[in-house]
């Protein structure tokens, strides 16, 4: 669960392997986060990783499934 990640404001950077988790929306408040990487399996969606993009502009995001 990704519950309560949306109170680390000042989070730059988060990486993430083999994550379990479905709900990414709490990652949109992270509006300082410059870099983001899911690696492994992940149940991530095409639309999900689209939304993220859209909220977080600033941020590279880079899925490796």
């Amino acid at each position: 669960s990704l519950d309560g990640v949306e109170n680390l404001t000042a989070l730059t950077d988060l990486s993430m392997s083999d994550v379990k988790v479905r709900d990414f929306s709490p990652l949109k408040s992270l509006e300082n986060l410059k870099s983001l990487k899911i690696y492994g399996k992940s149940e991530i969606s095409e639309s999900q990783i689209e939304e993220l993009r859209k909220a977080l502009p600033k941020c590279r995001i880079t899925i490796r499934k």
